[in-house]
């Protein structure tokens, strides 16, 4: 599915930061804008770009669930609530509390971590993140 004019240009905007740094890049978008489908495009963009599997990061299982989805059938989930700690594919999309609870599994393979519903940045992500990024 393609994305719309606006979400076509956030996902432009944010393949040109990923492309020329690497400091995390904050996406502000309001609601129905289509979150889940750009996470999804950016996603996969990186996935091309880096050689490296991509982490999409969901504060819950339910919109673990929609992300998945969203990304299509090359997709693994890793959340307990979903019943699935999968990481064979290279777009993986998890809970932060599964994750952080298997955190030795992640190792080096991840080239970049989206984070779904950011606001919610726990204790859980901060850990996951620190751990991926060293």
């Amino acid at each position: 599915m393609s994305l719309r004019g606006y979400q076509k240009d956030c996902f432009d905007s944010v393949i040109k930061w990923v492309k020329s740094s690497l400091e995390p890049a904050v996406v502000e978008a309001c609601t129905s804008f289509g979150k889940t489908r750009t996470i999804a495009h950016i996603a996969k963009e990186i996935v091309e770009i880096s050689k490296k599997k991509v982490l999409i990061l969901c504060p819950t299982g339910i919109l673990a669930g929609q992300n998945a989805k969203a990304v299509g059938d090359k997709v693994s989930v890793f959340s307990a609530s979903l019943k699935s700690k999968s990481l064979r594919h290279d777009i993986v999309v998890g809970t932060p509390q599964t994750i952080k609870n298997h955190l030795s599994r992640f190792g080096n393979q991840f080239g970049a971590i989206l984070i779904d519903e950011g606001e919610g940045l726990t204790n859980a992500v901060i850990a996951i993140v620190d751990q991926i990024r060293s």
